[in-house]
């Protein structure tokens, strides 16, 4: 196998130019053209991995915090000691889509990347597959293991198809692939061999295969909570079933969407407080308690919920790409209820925030922005604030109640000419917004409550577009949508 490793001196001198262009210590810079609350400061754009799809805030074997971040080109380390001035050190050039996500295992020594070759941009019709990559050096990753005969040089052979993939395990000895269902055997990695399982994870409680499948997260426990439908509870491990291995997940519990959130793709998810889980006593009556939403733009889809502790909230978007409005049923983010998972009980969806529904009337904003408004990829910090992205919209800010699950909207940030499509918090202030068309911005969040927008300057900055919309925008969201399983 060809190693892919080249010399960017350069590049990582103009790069780190870009990323220190503002001191850490300076105040940010603040240009009138962005779309951003008063709790929002942009600190720099990093350009080097447009276009952007996603990343990885990874704390490694070698003592040292780095963000992996992955796009069309390939896969750059930075590293991340001071998380304002990311500076670059290592690249694993790869051109490929749309690996959205890059599982990385728990010591940031291995990442896994499933590309599904749906973007009609060359070479990436010929990368597609589940790869393996040795991130043990950062500054020299090297692709390891893949699928695709062509890319390996074993012959003509195409990858398998994978929008995203996932490690059900700490290491990423396996991989679940989304597209497929399949299970991935990556312990042979280091020789060059991925196999195939017979046994797929998407199978149900009732023994029937889950449909519209877009990614999985593995959470501090070791649980794997699927985005499909519906939502489904995995156990990898004997913790949480006897018989329960990476090669044969037991699903603990499943979950719909409710009718308003049903027509959409279950995009991601993340469990909170999994660390501090305690498991109810069988006969235990949960308790619970009315509740109102706080958000003009959420909808309470349970009024009376149960009363949550730490580890039983899930908080999840879900996508809607070529839509012709911003209506209340388009891709949003909402909370469940995972209370009593472990006993058989389901998953329930307690509430419902979506975009603001435009008109043309309203400041010359379109009813939804040419593909349509969504949300994508998000992160959480351990006190409940989110940070996710939402396409033309930009990345907004959440803070969600822990144990009602109630959603309320806390600010924005929305550049021009852009295309957000995740974001991940590097410290509990600092967060970078991986852009389809900038590559990542540099973001940091004041959490003072004096500071955050009125529900009149939150509907104002839905409706602005700020010409922000460009046509790769269009045809990257387009290709999103339509290479999802249904």
């Amino acid at each position: 196998m060809t190693t892919r490793r080249f010399a960017f001196a350069t590049t990582l001198l103009a790069l780190s130019m870009i990323a220190t262009a503002i001191p850490s210590g300076a105040l940010p810079v603040e240009l009138p053209w962005l779309i951003k609350s008063d709790n929002v400061a942009w600190h720099g754009t990093v350009p080097l991995d447009y276009p952007g799809v996603g990343g990885k805030v990874v704390d490694h074997a070698d003592g040292n915090r780095y963000f992996y971040a992955n796009g069309g080109k390939g896969i750059t380390i930075y590293d991340i000691s001071d998380p304002l001035t990311p500076i670059p050190v290592g690249m694993l050039n790869f051109p490929y889509s749309q690996g959205e996500n890059l599982a990385v295992s728990d010591d940031g020594t291995r990442a896994v990347l499933g590309a599904d070759g749906f973007l009609p941009y060359m070479p990436n019709y010929v990368t597609t597959g589940v790869h393996v990559v040795d991130l043990t050096d950062p500054t020299a990753p090297e692709l390891i293991a893949t699928n695709n005969d062509a890319v390996a040089g074993r012959g003509v052979g195409l990858g398998i198809s994978e929008h995203t993939v996932a490690c059900p395990d700490a290491a990423c000895d396996y991989a679940y692939g989304s597209s497929t269902g399949n299970i991935y055997d990556l312990t042979k990695a280091d020789e060059g061999v991925i196999t195939v399982a017979e046994r797929k994870w998407n199978v149900a409680l009732d023994g029937q295969d889950v449909g519209g499948r877009h990614a999985l997260n593995r959470d501090e426990r070791g649980l794997v909570i699927a985005d499909s439908k519906p939502r489904m509870i995995l156990a990898t491990s004997p913790e949480w079933h006897p018989e329960a291995t990476p090669l044969n997940p037991i699903p603990l519990s499943t979950g719909n969407a409710a009718a308003i959130d049903a027509g959409n793709v279950m995009h991601n998810n993340m469990r909170t407080g999994a660390d501090e889980w305690v498991a109810r006593d069988a006969d235990e009556t949960v308790a619970t308690q009315a509740v109102e939403v706080v958000d003009e733009r959420a909808e309470s889809l349970v009024d009376e919920r149960p009363v949550m502790r730490p580890g039983e909230l899930v908080i999840g978007t879900s996508e809607s790409n070529i839509n012709p409005r911003c209506d209340g049923g388009n891709g949003g983010i909402s909370t469940w209820s995972m209370v009593n998972f472990d006993q058989g009980e389901q998953m329930q969806q307690l509430e419902y925030f979506a975009p603001y529904n435009g008109a043309w009337v309203d400041n010359g904003a379109p009813a939804a922005q040419w593909a349509g408004c969504s949300a994508h990829w998000f992160d959480v910090t351990d006190d409940h604030y989110v940070a996710a992205s939402w396409y033309e919209h930009g990345t907004r800010f959440f803070h969600v109640d822990e144990v009602t699950g109630t959603i309320e909207e806390v600010g924005y940030y929305q550049s021009v000419q852009g295309i957000a499509v995740a974001s991940y918090w590097v410290t509990d202030e600092v967060v970078y917004s991986v852009d389809g068309q900038r590559g990542f911005e540099i973001l940091v969040f004041d959490r003072d409550e004096s500071k955050r927008p009125s529900a009149a300057e939150r509907t104002a900055s839905w409706l602005r577009t700020a010409t922000n919309v460009s046509q790769l925008a269009v045809e990257l969201q387009k290709f999103c949508r339509l290479s999802v399983s249904d």
